[in-house]
């Protein structure tokens, strides 16, 4: 609603404003954009443990890969990023959320690139009882301080302003509830002036037992 009357506002009374109030127009518009994208996320967070989202099926994490790319392609496009997996496993868990878990950390190497254009690689590891996934990234300039590793999990928890990289501070946070609900663990490898691995394992499930 204050994003529609804005809208209005903005509309058929802008020639009548003068720059002052356009622009504390304009800080309204920002806000409740703002506003729209937490809640938006709040409720993503909040239903990832429903029922039908936990519903596990047998995924080609290859394909989903190239689907998340492919997704993402207005924001690998234009800053030259690459992202490459190896031969990756087939696996037994909610699509919706194994999606979104790959999605989150994906658009997280986009943002926190240095100077250099962003280099996404995806790599797997075979264990006796799990899938060891790995996310790395060139982030090099960025890097996450040691002393931060446990805390970028918690929810709301952000190293940067808003005004250096955009975010509500849940995207990570919603990494580890995923992680943890399929029964693995995440945790993150990194110093300042490197880039970062994100590493999460899934239990490697026989689905016909």
């Amino acid at each position: 609603m204050i994003s529609s009357y804005i809208d209005l506002l903005q509309r058929r009374y802008s020639a009548d404003l003068d720059d002052k109030a356009l622009g504390f127009m304009g800080h309204v518009v920002d806000g409740a954009k703002r506003m729209k994208t937490l809640i938006d996320d709040l409720l993503t967070f909040s239903q990832l443990g429903a029922a039908d989202n936990l519903k596990p099926e047998r995924i080609d994490i290859s394909s989903l890969i190239k689907q998340i790319t492919e997704d993402l392609s207005a924001q690998i496009e234009p800053l030259g990023a690459t992202v490459e997996a190896e031969q990756l496993p087939m696996v037994y868990a909610s699509r919706s959320q194994l999606s979104m878990l790959l999605r989150n950390l994906i658009d997280n190497a986009l943002k926190y690139h240095g100077d250099q254009a962003p280099q996404i690689r995806i790599t797997v590891d075979a264990q006796a009882s799990q899938w060891l996934f790995c996310v790395s990234d060139n982030g090099i300039g960025i890097g996450i301080d040691p002393k931060q590793h446990a805390r970028i999990f918690d929810l709301f928890k952000r190293l940067h302003t808003r005004s250096e990289i955009a975010g509500t501070g849940i995207g990570l946070a919603a990494c580890q509830r995923i992680v943890q609900r399929c029964g693995g663990r995440i945790w993150i490898a990194s110093q300042i002036g490197e880039g970062a691995q994100f590493f999460f394992t899934i239990p490697r499930v026989d689905p016909d037992a």
